[in-house]
């Protein structure tokens, strides 16, 4: 997974596309998974099919099915070398019969990640945490960056007070707080 990694950053960056790695690999970056099955970016709409033309030519475009509580209006989903490489712009999230729309945009990137000598631009776990709070069954991965939260702060209390303004779930909004 590594080296497919490396190669979409390689040609990304050279192609000046504004992405990210998110989800799972986001937090084996950060040491708080050991383990993750996918590789999910995330990139500025304007570049959307800048890089999916590039995942095109390196993998095979396989059917992506919208899923009821979260979904992306442009997304696709890819086999490479094995690997499922997940592609996509804002995520919209449905929870109590209420919408999140999380805009991927050239600041969501946080912090770049050198593997290899390469670039690799991270989301925020701060944002991965709220999409993980808004998603069905992501119960573990909620606890484990809250803990990470706990040993290491929160590196970006910005994007937390600005989503306390969003209509979120109590619960949410409390949980949230207690990292401020």
């Amino acid at each position: 997974m590594k080296k497919i990694l490396l190669n979409i950053a390689e040609n990304f960056n050279r192609d000046n596309i504004n992405w990210a790695i998110g989800a799972s690999y986001l937090l084996k970056i950060h040491n708080i998974v050991d383990t993750a099955n996918d590789l999910d970016i995330l990139v500025v709409k304007t570049d959307f099919k800048k890089a999916a033309s590039l995942l095109d030519r390196i993998g095979q475009k396989e059917k992506a099915e919208k899923k009821q509580k979260y979904f992306s209006n442009e997304f696709y989903k890819y086999q490479v070398d094995g690997v499922e490489v997940d592609l996509f712009v804002d995520l919209v999230l449905n929870y109590n019969n209420s919408f999140l729309n999380y805009q991927f945009k050239k600041e969501s990137i946080t912090e770049y990640k050198k593997i290899n000598r390469v670039q690799i631009p991270l989301a925020s776990l701060e944002d991965w945490y709220i999409l993980y709070s808004l998603m069905p069954d992501k119960e573990n991965k909620i606890k484990l960056l809250e803990d990470y939260f706990k040993q290491h702060g929160v590196k970006k209390p910005e994007i937390f007070h600005k989503i306390l303004k969003e209509d979120l779930p109590n619960e949410l909004k409390k949980r949230i707080n207690r990292f401020l």
